[in-house]
């Protein structure tokens, strides 16, 4: 028996060895529970991508030692103490694992806007209310002072920002949430992303469960022709909230805050004629609320179908580099008129 323990722990040391030096580190998001933010990316960690649909895959992805989607560290251009700073924060869409760091919109505009850090604070999964807490944290340090922040929403913002209130903790005096309890970090799980034998594994599992259940997979009011579509109201719900408290608090160190939402797939890609989208909403919300808002759904859908028809891909939801180039191209005047201020 012990014999044939040690033959076992030979053969898989020899297996892991193996993917160590062909660099088969796949990952697919990968995030640890944590007591204030819900969960968080592991710090200073790189993987390489896989998607469970097979659209995208093989670039290596990095998060730096704040946790945040970054270049590569031997990629990185070093830049002065007193560069100017944007600070971008969102789910997936703005985290964009999807692509290489220097294909996705934050990525692109650190080149296009040269001489400016550019941080991406997207973590999949997060909404206003997370980022309510990010700039709490962020600016308790007096001497962050970002040129301007962007937010960037989805239309399962609401669902999102619903289902954490959960989780929240709140602060007895203001009322307001002070953390999104999502547990402690759990060390097997961080100790099993290191081996490469592990994550294969979890790459080949999840690949084999996504084809194995994608012709199973219920049509549910949010999803038109296999679009994933949700068109929530905003007013009064703790997502607007929340955004108001952002801006309460960019506003005390006057810090220029900017909101854009990621265009309706449906709108975009097959009924460029459809109203009323989450996109639409917050449009007319910030006007209300006096929130500077950058419209991407008008520069989406005024371009040709072919061009729009590659601005996501055809199963993932996310968006693709060309729907991210184009994002780029609409954030950057607005971007370079906020820094020459």
């Amino acid at each position: 028996m012990a014999v044939n323990a040690a033959v076992l722990l030979l053969l898989l040391a020899l297996v892991e060895l193996g993917l160590r030096l062909a660099g088969k580190d796949y990952g697919n998001v990968p995030t640890d529970a944590d007591p204030q933010f819900n969960w968080v990316h592991p710090r200073d960690y790189r993987y390489t991508v896989f998607s469970t649909t097979g659209e995208f895959g093989g670039h290596t992805v990095y998060f730096d030692t704040a946790g945040r989607r970054a270049a590569l560290p031997e990629q990185s251009p070093v830049l002065p103490s007193s560069a100017p700073t944007l600070l971008f924060m969102g789910d997936s869409f703005t985290e964009a694992i999807q692509m290489p760091y220097d294909s996705c919109f934050t990525g692109r505009l650190a080149k296009s806007l040269s001489g400016t850090r550019v941080l991406n604070y997207g973590v999949t999964g997060y909404s206003p209310v997370l980022y309510y807490l990010q700039l709490k944290q962020l600016l308790s340090n007096p001497s962050v002072s970002p040129a301007a922040i962007v937010i960037t929403l989805y239309a399962n913002d609401v669902r999102d920002d619903s289902a954490a209130l959960r989780r929240a903790r709140f602060d007895k005096a203001s009322g307001l949430i002070t953390a999104i309890n999502g547990g402690e970090k759990n060390s097997l799980k961080a100790w099993l992303r290191q081996l490469y034998l592990a994550k294969n594994l979890n790459r080949i599992y999840r690949q084999w469960d996504y084809r194995k259940n994608a012709a199973k997979k219920p049509v549910t009011d949010f999803r038109k022709e296999n679009y994933i579509e949700e068109r929530p109201a905003l007013q009064g719900t703790l997502t607007a909230e929340y955004l108001q408290h952002c801006k309460s608090l960019l506003e005390q160190r006057k810090i220029p805050l900017v909101v854009t939402v990621i265009p309706s797939l449906y709108k975009t890609v097959l009924d460029t004629g459809a109203t009323g989208s989450f996109a639409d909403q917050v449009r007319d919300w910030c006007q209300a609320a006096g929130i500077p808002y950058l419209d991407f759904e008008t520069g989406f859908v005024q371009d040709t179908e072919q061009q729009r028809k590659q601005y996501f891909y055809p199963v993932d939801i996310h968006c693709t580099p060309a729907g991210h180039a184009r994002i780029a191209t609409l954030l950057e005047p607005t971007l370079r008129a906020l820094l020459h201020k």
